[in-house]
C-alpha cells in the first residue's frame, strides 16, 4: 500500500471496497468504467414493429439472466427473443428443453459481427439475477460489475431493459433504460416490454441519449 502509485477500478463500488477493506487513500484510486470499441454511423428512429425483436448478448449463465429471457419468451408470444452467446453444445441443450417458435438461439459470434446483429434488434436486455457469478461461476460480482455488454448496447443506440442494480446506475439512469425493480419476477419484464411498445417517442429519446452517452461519457461526473 505504501508503494502504491495508483489503482484503477471498474466501478465506484470497487473503489469503495478497496478503501474500506485495505484503507487505500481515495485519491490513489481512479475509476474507469468499461467501454466499447464499436463505432457506427447510426441514426435513431421510431420503432413501429408490431413484433419486437428482443435480444440478449453474452454468457449463457443463469446468473446473467438466460433463464429469465427463456421464460419471458414463453409467456410473451407477441414478440421474438434472440440469444447470442455460449458454445454450440450449450445452445443445443437449451434448444432440446425449449421448443417455442419465438425463441431464436445462436452461439457466440465474432466481435466484429456484434454491431450488425445488435442493430437488427429493437430491444437489448440485461436480465441479471440477484447474484451474478463471474467466469467459472464463482464469487458474486453483482455489487461491483461493469459489464462490457452495457457499453456495446449504448454504442449501438438501442433501447435497454435491465435489472435494477445500483452498480449499473453509476453509468446509466432512467433516461437510458427501462429498469426492472422486481427483476426476479418474469411478469414484471413482460409488463415493461409492453411499456416499450406503447412509448415510441420515449424510446427515440432513449436511443439518442445512449448514443450521446457512448460518445461523450465523462467519468469525472460520476460519484
Amino acid at each position: 500500500n505504501k508503494n502504491l502509485i495508483n489503482l484503477v477500478a471498474i466501478s465506484h463500488a470497487v473503489k469503495n471496497l478497496f478503501i474500506k477493506k485495505y484503507s487505500i487513500y481515495p485519491k490513489k484510486i481512479t475509476v474507469l468504467h468499461s467501454g466499447s470499441s464499436i463505432k457506427i454511423n447510426f441514426k435513431p428512429k421510431l420503432v413501429h414493429n408490431k413484433r419486437l425483436k428482443i435480444a440478449y448478448f453474452g454468457s449463457i449463465s443463469s446468473s446473467k439472466g438466460i433463464d429469465t429471457l427463456i421464460k419471458l419468451s414463453k409467456i410473451d408470444q407477441k414478440n421474438d427473443y434472440y440469444v447470442y452467446g455460449g458454445d454450440k453444445e450449450q445452445i443445443r441443450k437449451i434448444k432440446k428443453r425449449n421448443s417455442n417458435n419465438n425463441l431464436f438461439l445462436n452461439s457466440s459470434i465474432p466481435y466484429a459481427k456484434i454491431p450488425e446483429a445488435m442493430l437488427s434488434m429493437d430491444v437489448l436486455t440485461m436480465p441479471y439475477k440477484k447474484t451474478i457469478r463471474s467466469a467459472g461461476e464463482v464469487d458474486d460480482i453483482s455489487k461491483y460489475t461493469s459489464p462490457l455488454k452495457l457499453f456495446d448496447y449504448l454504442a449501438v443506440g438501442k433501447i435497454i431493459i435491465t435489472s435494477d442494480l445500483n452498480v449499473l446506475r453509476e453509468v446509466i439512469g432512467d433516461k437510458n433504460a427501462y429498469f426492472i425493480k422486481n427483476y426476479q419476477n418474469v411478469y414484471e419484464w413482460k409488463k415493461n416490454i409492453e411499456l416499450v411498445k406503447n412509448n415510441r417517442t420515449k424510446n427515440l429519446v432513449i436511443s439518442k441519449n445512449n448514443l450521446n452517452l457512448s460518445k461523450n461519457y465523462d467519468h469525472s461526473k460520476r460519484v
